[in-house]
């Protein structure tokens, strides 16, 4: 017997004003276009604790979140994205996160491919590590253009949790990999090495970077 899956395919999508807007987003497979999530003023963490769209693969245009209160992570509300195609972009941009006073990761874990385009972190106060990835091996199309601009460390002097590492070596049939903290080279908030199994981290928004010693590492675990 034949087997028939159905992919819920939407068209763009804008989400504005009220978190109650997300469930435009509920069940989308692919949204060919764009999704905009914008200018929700009256909104905690808390309106986004039970909030997410793991059905979410793959967007053909940009996705573009600008001035949404309380969203702490991108990657809560899009655990599965791999792709975003850009075939329509936000000016040059397919990835943008501007003036998003309480986010604090990218969180994007399963985003290997931003096919055309660069990305676009700005005016995000909270915004960890963000510059640590390699998104020049993501979006290879906009090598050189991406734009990272006042995102601050936050949380000084806490102890990072193990989302916030970065993969330091390459995956041989899931031999335990050393990982090097992402803080920045200025900070003092992490000062021990720290191994994990690589299949626990499948890369920070896809990338992996080279492998170097534990005892090379300096005074914030950078290598």
């Amino acid at each position: 017997m034949s087997k028939f899956f159905i992919i819920t395919v939407c068209q763009s999508i804008d989400i504005r004003n009220s978190v109650t807007q997300f469930s435009r987003l509920k069940g989308c497979r692919v949204v060919e276009g764009f999704v905009q999530i914008l200018l929700i003023d009256h909104a905690d963490d808390s309106a986004y604790a039970n909030l997410t769209f793991p059905d979410l693969i793959e967007i053909t245009g940009y996705l573009l979140l600008y001035r949404v209160n309380g969203l702490r992570s991108i990657g809560q509300l899009f655990p599965n994205l791999t792709v975003i195609r850009g075939h329509s972009l936000f000016i040059n941009y397919a990835l943008v996160a501007f003036e998003m006073m309480h986010l604090q990761e990218v969180g994007l874990y399963s985003l290997t491919d931003i096919l055309r385009g660069s990305v676009r972190f700005e005016k995000n106060p909270m915004l960890c590590y963000v510059d640590t990835i390699d998104w020049d091996i993501i979006a290879k199309a906009g090598n050189g253009e991406h734009v990272i601009a006042h995102c601050q460390l936050a949380g000084q002097g806490k102890t990072l949790p193990s989302s916030f590492y970065a993969i330091t070596g390459q995956n041989v049939n899931g031999v335990e990999f050393n990982l090097m903290s992402i803080c920045p080279r200025n900070c003092s908030m992490y000062q021990t090495p720290y191994t994990t199994p690589f299949n626990d981290y499948v890369g920070l928004a896809g990338n992996i970077m080279t492998t170097r010693p534990v005892a090379q590492r300096g005074p914030c675990g950078e290598v």
